[in-house]
Order: C-alpha cells, then structure tokens, then sequence
C-alpha cells in the first residue's frame, strides 16, 4: 500500500518519483504482484456502476465534487500522479449505507478521507 505525500509548491520535484521507482523495481525483484496506491475519492466515478437504489442526492454530490471540489480534497491531482505509473488496474470505491445517509457521519468519511 502507497501513501501518497504531498510535495510544497516550492520544494524539487521528482522526489517521491525516484523513492517509488526504487521501490517498485524492489518490490518486483522480491516477487510482488501488487502495488496499490490507494484510495482516491471521487474518481472514476460511473452512474453504470452504481447499484440499483443508490442515493441520486450522494451520487449528484460526489459528481459535483470531482467536477468542482478541488478546494475540499485534489482528486484530480491525485488521480493524474498515480496514472503516471500506468497502472494495469484501476479499481473503483464505493461508499453504503443502511437507509439514509446523515450528514454528520459523511462529514466524519469526508474528513478520513481527506487527511494529509
């Protein structure tokens, strides 16, 4: 599992690229077959993929995030850092939930999922 680090605006990059190619050929050389790079909210999202049911509120919501909500977590960012590495898979995360979704417990997923 890779934990992404954010780089400052004014540091060098290239940094975490160089600890991951090590890292990779490391891990290659010892047989892995697998390297996930973790969660990323709001991407690769698909109304195809979505179970019969879903919340339309949620589902407009984690849109609108992708689209617009790179204020709230750089999804966009994240997503186009991990596909430099040309990944063979790409698998989508979901959130469920019994009956209705309650802000303050999305609040508390949003707020896990966004940590730095």
């Amino acid at each position: 599992m890779h934990d992404l680090g954010r780089r400052q605006p004014d540091e060098v990059p290239g940094i975490m690229e160089a600890v991951n190619k090590a890292a990779i050929e490391t891990f290659r050389s010892e047989g892995a077959a697998w390297l996930h790079f973790g969660f990323t909210p709001f991407a690769g999202l698909s109304r195809e993929r979505e179970v019969p049911g879903a919340s339309e509120a949620f589902s407009w919501f984690t849109h609108w995030l992708w689209e617009n909500g790179s204020a709230v977590y750089p999804a966009r960012s994240q997503l186009a850092y991990k596909q430099k590495w040309t990944p063979h898979a790409i698998l989508p995360d979901y959130i469920a939930f019994q009956g209705r979704a309650q802000l303050g417990g999305l609040l508390h997923l949003f707020k896990a999922a966004t940590v730095l």
